[in-house]
C-alpha cells in the first residue's frame, strides 16, 4: 500500500468517529445501539472484550443494554491505531496420557 493509501485510511479512521459524534448531537436516538445490534455491526467478541476491559459501559434501558455508536466508533479508531498481538500460551505442547 502506498503512503497515499495509508493516509486515506487514517483520515477515514479519524472521520468515522467525528461523523458518529455529529449524528449523536443531531439525532441522539440514532446513536443508540442495543447490545445485539452492536455485536452484529462490530463483532460479538470485540464488544464483549471491551466490556470486560471496562472500555465500553452500556446504559440500561428497561431490559436492554444500550451502547453509544459514537463511543464505539471512537474506541474502534483508537484500537485500530494500536494493534495488539495475540499469543497462544499452550502452542506446540502436547498432553501426555
Amino acid at each position: 500500500m502506498t503512503d497515499l493509501g495509508r493516509q486515506a485510511q487514517q483520515l477515514t479512521l479519524l472521520l468515522e468517529p467525528l461523523a458518529a459524534l455529529m449524528v449523536k448531537k443531531i439525532h441522539p436516538v440514532r446513536d443508540d445501539l442495543t447490545k445485539n445490534a452492536a455485536c452484529r455491526e462490530y463483532g460479538r467478541g470485540w464488544i464483549e472484550e471491551h466490556i470486560r476491559n471496562g472500555d465500553l459501559t452500556p446504559r440500561i434501558k428497561g431490559q436492554q443494554h444500550i451502547f453509544s455508536r459514537a463511543e464505539i466508533e471512537a474506541l474502534r479508531a483508537v484500537s485500530m491505531q494500536a494493534p495488539t498481538v495475540l499469543v497462544k500460551e499452550n502452542a506446540g505442547k502436547r498432553r501426555r496420557r
